[in-house]
């Protein structure tokens, strides 16, 4: 299954869930600001250090139960050996879990290097498992495999590339800031065109003033010119992209699940596909 079937993708990544009654307002949320027509997967953020974490699985599995929408889970591979590793893309594939999110910045404490996470990944798709030079029979599943973007990265093109022909289907980036290196980047064309590209963007500029800050100037500016910046900047970076023979759509942080922050986001996609 491709999740991403539309000529413009959209996830949204969910808030991190420290309980487990936080779950139903996930549904609550879509549903009520009617987010759920444009959202092709929701993306389930995993933070296995510090405060405790609901398990990711148990959110995927709620989320497909509540809103038979595809998921896709973080996976930090710094904090994974290939024992852990193996035990949760068996869990992920019984529960029918779309998507996985490969990444190795996050924390770094030892951990499982991308080629061998994604072999693993793959592995299970052909109902293969291999640990330890043993190969396992397990039931097979077939993961969308996704890595982080960052087009203003030295040699950004190199490791998308790479990370492509390892069998990666998509791509994600951060908050968006400054649109240059991403109209950059796809102009160039020297990535793959036939992965997905997700931007990420930051609809509620409550949420992440403080960071935002950092990039670009938000003195005076208030949350309609943010969003018609942030609107006319994304429209600008699909349209070049598409131009260049690339699938671009959008990954949506709201940072925080409040109601300002769910009305930005249907602002920003009613703007954008009506």
């Amino acid at each position: 299954m491709d999740i991403f079937s539309g000529s413009t993708p959209i996830t949204i990544e969910a808030p991190l869930i420290r309980r487990y009654e936080q779950l139903e307002s996930i549904s609550e949320f879509l549903t009520g600001y009617g987010l759920t027509r444009y959202v092709d997967a929701i993306n389930i953020p995993y933070h296995s250090l510090g405060k405790p974490t609901a398990d990711p699985g148990y959110t995927a599995l709620y989320i497909k139960k509540e809103l038979s929408t595809p998921v896709i889970i973080h996976v930090p591979l710094g904090v994974e050996n290939m024992y852990t590793l193996a035990g949760k893309l068996i869990q992920y594939a019984l529960i029918g879990v779309e998507g996985l999110l490969l990444l190795s910045g996050d924390v770094r404490l030892g951990g499982i290097s991308y080629e061998e996470a994604v072999d693993m990944a793959l592995g299970i798709r052909d109902g293969r498992l291999v640990i330890d030079g043993e190969e396992h029979r397990v039931e097979s599943h077939s993961f969308q495999l996704g890595g982080a973007f960052i087009p203003d990265r030295e040699g950004e093109e190199e490791r998308i590339r790479f990370k492509a022909g390892l069998g990666l289907n998509f791509f994600q980036s951060q908050v968006l800031t400054d649109p240059e290196p991403f109209l950059k980047i796809f102009m160039n064309g020297l990535i793959p065109s036939d992965r997905t590209y997700l931007v990420g963007v930051a609809p509620h500029l409550d949420s992440l003033e403080k960071y935002l800050s950092g990039y670009i100037d938000t003195s005076g500016i208030d949350r309609e010119d943010y969003l018609g910046w942030l609107t006319s900047n994304i429209g600008r970076i699909i349209d070049i992209a598409r131009e260049s023979g690339y699938r671009v759509g959008i990954h949506i942080y709201p940072i925080s699940w409040v109601d300002a922050s769910l009305e930005a986001s249907a602002e920003l996609l009613e703007a954008l596909l009506g």
